[in-house]
C-alpha cells in the first residue's frame, strides 16, 4: 500500500484531515522535529498530541509507535463521538501497514 493510500484510508477511518496523518508519518519516518521543521500550523500538532499519536519533549515532537498511536487516535475519536470503543480491524490493519513502512525505512 502506498503512502498516499495509507493517508487517505486512515484519514477516512478516523474522520480527520489527511494533513494530520501526513504530519504523523513525517514525524514517524524522519524522527523528532520542532514546529518550524514541520512547517505546519500548530493546531495540527496539537491534535496529534491530544489524541495520543505523538509527544512533545523540549520543543521537539516525536511520533509514538504506530500500533499505539493509531489505536489512541481511534479511541479518542470514539470517545469524542460518545461511542463505545470496540476492536476495529481496519484500524489494526492500517497500524500494521504503517509499522511495516517504518521498519522498512529504518533498515
Amino acid at each position: 500500500m502506498d503512502v498516499d493510500k495509507i493517508i487517505k484510508s486512515l484519514a477516512n477511518e478516523l474522520d480527520i484531515e489527511p494533513i494530520i496523518i501526513d504530519t504523523y508519518l513525517k514525524l514517524l519516518l524522519h524522527g523528532a522535529m520542532d514546529i518550524n521543521q514541520l512547517s505546519i500550523d500548530k493546531n495540527i500538532i496539537d491534535i496529534l498530541v491530544r489524541d495520543g499519536a505523538c509527544i512533545e519533549i523540549n520543543g521537539k515532537y516525536q511520533a509514538l509507535n504506530p500500533k499505539f498511536a493509531i489505536t489512541n487516535m481511534y479511541r479518542m475519536k470514539m470517545m469524542r463521538d460518545n461511542r463505545v470503543v470496540h476492536k476495529n480491524n481496519n484500524i489494526d490493519r492500517l497500524a500494521t501497514v504503517i509499522e511495516g513502512l517504518m521498519e522498512r525505512r529504518t533498515k
